[in-house]
């Protein structure tokens, strides 16, 4: 056998094995939601309060709410056990370019279908979280 010819074979049974060492791990969606409902009113301490009423949350999945003033939050809900939720809030501010100014992130534990109510950076969000299971 020529090097011409062992090259070759060597060559298809490598490409051979790349398909059993890639791996595709699903991608979770996200969800944007515009919160029309909501009232936001400014507090003596300078809070923006949002009240954004029952909120539906899908477990594992990312929620994203638009607030207004080029900031935007985060949920990401994952269910702990039966009623409780660990929720991740990220509240991410961007200047007028488009560029992340701000972020602020928190890691809260509340009971699913109960109102709650939390504090990130400058905004005192309240509201029900609803969380489905996929």
């Amino acid at each position: 056998m020529g090097i011409t010819q062992l090259t070759t074979i060597a060559v298809i049974s490598l490409t051979s094995l790349l398909p059993a060492s890639c791996k595709k791990t699903p991608v979770k969606k996200s969800t944007v939601v515009f919160v029309t409902n909501s009232s936001a009113s400014v507090n003596a301490s300078s809070l923006v309060i949002h009240k954004l009423g029952e909120l539906a949350l899908t477990n594992g999945v990312e929620t994203s709410i638009f607030l207004g003033g080029g900031k935007t939050c985060f949920f990401i809900p994952k269910l702990i056990d039966h009623g409780q939720t660990q929720l991740k809030l990220t509240l991410e501010s961007k200047n007028q370019t488009g560029k992340i100014r701000d972020l602020t992130v928190r890691e809260v534990t509340t009971k699913n279908h109960a109102p709650f109510e939390v504090t990130l950076g400058d905004f005192d969000l309240s509201f029900t979280p609803q969380i489905v299971v996929q």
